[in-house]
């Protein structure tokens, strides 16, 4: 489990970005990209590290622009 406030994610060899729908829908996709854990989340994909998105976590990476065509 990666804190949305966390700034180094550099030890981890693959992200799941969970649905939210399970959890109240707090992800809140239109700001989870304002996370402070999300530029270490950019650099992880720019490094070609994998990160996978399920249905709001899908949502939050086309939001922070990493997915192509999004």
């Amino acid at each position: 489990m990666v804190w949305h406030r966390e700034t180094n994610i550099s030890d981890l060899d693959v992200i799941v970005i969970p649905g939210g729908f399970s959890y109240g829908d707090y992800l809140r996709c239109g700001r989870s990209p304002s996370f402070p854990v999300m530029p270490a989340i950019i650099q992880h994909a720019a490094q070609g590290k994998l990160i996978f998105g399920i249905c709001n976590g899908f949502q939050v990476l086309t939001e922070a622009g990493l997915l192509p065509g999004a």
